[in-house]
């Protein structure tokens, strides 16, 4: 049995899927297995299956990779699964990584790390540092939460019914609010994942990503309402609003850049118009930013960027925090300190070094809330 099943579905195949599979092959804990679910693959798989005797194949109708990363953990045999999309990348020492915290926090289900965002040349368009961790984090940026770095406990992660089936975009957001609200995780902050953006990813097409992920957080504040945990229900609301308002910002920067460009009018209007649909307000913001940048406005009266969520605070380079579910019915997984915080839970709040090293003592187990609303799942119900 295999220490990490790896579980990558492919639909699109091409180079990138290469590359993606050369970045397993040359991790350096070799105690893995690569489980390629083939989504109605548009390639020939062969040849990369029987590149390595660690990779095996599992067939699945096209449902959406989010029900093919349930089919693949449903056959992963390892305890730990970690997941990577068809056009992403690792660093070589991901998985060793992502084991040393798991073999130093037993009790943990799940564990993320940095992630750097790259285009289709693999040059850097955007960085995505991961300091800590927890539901509110999620809710203000929840582009800090990505799949390809993602490691779960097998069995934790069936039970709590895996990605939801439903949704194409946004899954990943989703799963991370449902993990954050009954699990412990651990957050690595050294980046052993990128991202890939490229016209042909999924996450190509903004406005749909941006109504699955009004979608999610519209459900979790359902959730909260009805369990009466109306700090959920807050941050769930704002969590709504930084979307609404970030994609729309993204649709108007789109449809001036695609002015600038000469693109046909149609194309341009229909940016405009799906920033303005999404949240109005935007329009204002994006107006006053571009007016300051061109000096029309004195510095002293630029308007800033509107952000309901509040801002993340950051915690020394040198440290990898790790996340708890609070025992206590608190409403948040907070970062661990040295010193107990008012009304925190009995559980000592410790951060581990960076590269792992012990301090001589062992973290107290935590038992995770008892899953209620957020939680709840049985999309993954017909694979087991």
């Amino acid at each position: 049995m295999a220490l990490v099943s790896v579980v990558m579905p492919v639909h699109r195949g091409g180079r990138y899927f290469e590359e993606a599979v050369r970045s397993v092959v040359a991790q350096s804990l070799a105690d893995w297995e690569l489980i390629v679910v083939d989504n109605n693959a548009q390639v020939d798989l062969t040849s990369v299956i029987r590149s390595d005797p660690r990779v095996r194949c599992v067939k699945e109708p096209n449902q959406g990779p989010s029900w093919a990363r349930n089919s693949g953990a449903v056959a992963a045999t390892a305890k730990h699964v970690a997941f990577l999309d068809e056009d992403d990348l690792w660093e070589p020492q991901k998985l060793e990584r992502q084991i040393e915290a798991f073999s130093l926090y037993g009790n943990a289900t799940f564990c993320y790390s940095g992630v750097l965002g790259v285009d289709a040349d693999l040059n850097v368009v955007v960085r995505r540092p991961i300091r800590h961790l927890s539901y509110r984090d999620v809710v203000s940026d929840h582009g800090s939460v990505t799949t390809s770095s993602l490691m779960v406990n097998r069995d934790w992660f069936l039970c709590l019914g895996g990605y939801r089936p439903t949704l194409r975009y946004a899954e990943d957001v989703d799963l991370a609010l449902r993990m954050l609200y009954s699990g412990t995780g651990i957050v690595v902050e050294e980046v052993l994942a990128k991202c890939r953006f490229h016209p042909d990813s999924y996450s190509h097409d903004y406005v749909r990503q941006a109504y699955d992920a009004m979608r999610v957080f519209s459900d979790n504040r359902k959730a909260a309402f009805a369990s009466g945990e109306w700090d959920l229900w807050l941050q769930a609301w704002r969590g709504s609003l930084t979307v609404r308002h970030g994609y729309a910002r993204h649709a108007l920067s789109r449809g001036y850049h695609a002015h600038l460009a000469g693109r046909p009018w149609p194309e341009v209007a229909g940016h405009l118009a799906t920033g303005v649909r999404m949240f109005p307000p935007s329009v204002v913001t994006m107006a006053a930013a571009r007016m300051a940048k061109k000096g029309a406005v004195a510095p002293s009266h630029r308007l800033a960027t509107w952000d309901p969520g509040r801002k993340v605070s950051q915690v020394s380079p040198d440290e990898i925090p790790i996340t708890e579910r609070r025992t206590d019915g608190g409403d948040e997984n907070r970062v661990d300190d040295s010193a107990p915080r008012p009304g925190a839970s009995q559980a000592s709040r410790r951060q581990v070094p960076q590269r792992f090293a012990e301090r001589g003592e062992d973290p107290v187990p935590v038992a995770p809330a008892e899953p209620r609303g957020l939680a709840a799942s049985t999309d993954i119900a017909g694979l087991t």
